[in-house]
């Protein structure tokens, strides 16, 4: 069965049986009046208590549509459009943005910056931004922006791990999150937020591990990494790596990094707070490393920086080649068209 809790006088009210044999984790009541129900293996039940009929949505492998995981820990409507949306921490599979209208979810896991995968609980403060608590730490995310922000022991916290069920807000927005070290509470819009944008820079470049310097006879790199516009290898060169900062010193240990690497890599890669970037044999050509990074409150340079890598082919790969080649066929055939007119 299910039950209601009335607050005005703590009445119990059962309701009618749900078929079937469940393992509650969390369960939510929306604006209509439909229960979403989290279960720890059949994923997200949707039950509407007016006519009974219940949907199941879960995790199916090889569909990037459903949800991330099927162990489902918390439940939260969305700040901004609770009548569409909820958010869904899971067990291993992070949290998931689930549209009530399409059944189509949104994943945000440990590439979108979340520091672990396991999300106990979430809950969303008055600015709109939401609290996870989780497996490495507490952090705050920005629905809008996908901004996160860390939180662990140094900041305060009773321990990096927390526990399911272990959430709750206040009426007066206050919220408690407990962990296996005991519980912290906090006011949410009494936490200072660094909105410094932190210029990025790349301060190394190394090949086969070692740092190259600058030397204006160079053919790799004629001024410092920093100010560089442009590095030029040789095909053999085919271990590189570049090491990147975001100047932002409030806690530099927690400024966070994306980068690319147009022409190879399809997708931005978020390398959390690694600041290196290495890529073996690369074809020749031409490739652009874009960079950007964050400050330790999820505050984003989007523009980042950039720096051009030419590969150069060797000699055999080259036009000049190709045209001495070229030339030289033309020469042979028609040698030999000629010899064959003499004769």
């Amino acid at each position: 069965h299910y039950y209601r809790l009335y607050s005005d006088n703590y009445r119990l009210s059962s309701f009618e049986r749900l078929s079937g044999s469940y393992n509650i984790t969390c369960m939510l009541e929306d604006s209509s009046g439909v229960l979403w129900v989290g279960t720890p293996a059949l994923g997200l039940i949707e039950y509407d208590p007016a006519d009974g009929s219940k949907k199941y949505y879960s995790h199916r492998q090889g569909d990037s549509t459903g949800l991330s995981s099927s162990f489902i820990l918390s439940i939260e409507p969305d700040p901004r459009e609770p009548s569409r949306y909820l958010w869904i921490g899971t067990d291993g599979g992070g949290m998931d943005r689930f549209d009530k209208q399409t059944g189509r979810a949104e994943h945000f896991d440990l590439t979108n910056g979340l520091p672990n995968d396991v999300v106990y609980g979430i809950l969303a403060d008055r600015a709109g931004d939401l609290w996870l608590s989780t497996n490495r730490g507490l952090c705050r995310f920005d629905p809008r922006k996908h901004a996160v922000r860390v939180f662990d022991v140094d900041d305060g916290l009773q321990s990096n791990e927390f526990n399911r069920r272990e959430f709750f807000q206040m009426p007066d927005g206050k919220m408690y999150f407990g962990g296996i070290a005991g519980v912290n509470g906090f006011y949410p819009d009494r936490i200072r937020v660094n909105e410094h944008v932190p210029p990025i820079v790349i301060t190394r470049f190394t090949i086969f591990g070692k740092t190259v310097a600058p030397d204006r006879s160079s053919r790799i790199l004629n001024r410092p990494i920093t100010m560089a516009d442009t590095v030029t290898v040789n095909y053999r060169d085919n271990a590189l790596s570049f090491r990147f900062a975001a100047l932002d010193y409030s806690e530099p240990g927690k400024n966070r990094y994306s980068y690319k690497l147009e022409g190879f890599d399809r997708d931005w890669i978020m390398s959390g707070t690694n600041r290196n970037a290495t890529y073996t044999n690369l074809d020749p050509g031409v490739y652009v490393l874009r960079v950007r990074g964050s400050n330790s409150d999820g505050v984003w340079n989007m523009k980042g920086t950039s720096v051009v890598l030419i590969v150069k082919p060797p000699f055999w790969m080259t036009d000049w080649f190709k045209i001495v080649v070229g030339i030289f066929l033309f020469l042979i055939v028609a040698g030999g068209l000629r010899y064959l007119e003499m004769r």
